[in-house]
This record gives C-alpha cells, structure tokens and sequence, in this order.
C-alpha cells in the first residue's frame, strides 16, 4: 500500500498515482462509453459485478440521492 500524502493510506484495490494518463486531453465533458459496471447491494453485500452496455445509467426518479429535499425530509421526520 501507498500513502497519498496527506489524508492516509490508500486501499489495496486502488492504484498508485501515475503520469501515464494525458490529464489535459483528458477534460471535463462527456466522452462516448460502451458501457458501464454495474453492480447491486442486497441483503447487506455487493452483488457481481455485470457489464451494461450504452451510454446512460437508469436511476429511478425518487431515488434519495437524487432529490435533496426528499432527504432532508426523511432527516427531520427522524427527529419527530
């Protein structure tokens, strides 16, 4: 294991900073994907990992991580 320098080690699956990825061709906009690992959390572990083809991720519309209010309400209905 490494240490990053400041905040402490990194986990045994992650990777050694390295200077082999071009970081200014790299850029902050959508680039075109095959796909996507996806994985589901049940009964309290992960899944195997699948490969979904296409571009988008299909998240459900209520999902709490996507609605800050419809969190903020769960918090404050938990103080009640």
């Amino acid at each position: 294991m490494s240490t990053n320098g400041s905040t402490g080690v990194h986990s045994t699956s992650t990777p050694p900073p390295t200077s082999a990825i071009d970081w200014d061709q790299v850029g902050f906009k959508v680039h075109k994907v095959n796909g996507h690992a996806h994985a589901t959390w049940t009964d309290g572990k992960w899944g195997k990992p699948e490969f979904q083809t296409g571009e988008y991720l299909h998240i459900h519309g209520f999902a709490s991580c996507l609605n800050y209010g419809q969190v903020r309400l769960f918090t404050l209905v938990g103080w009640c």
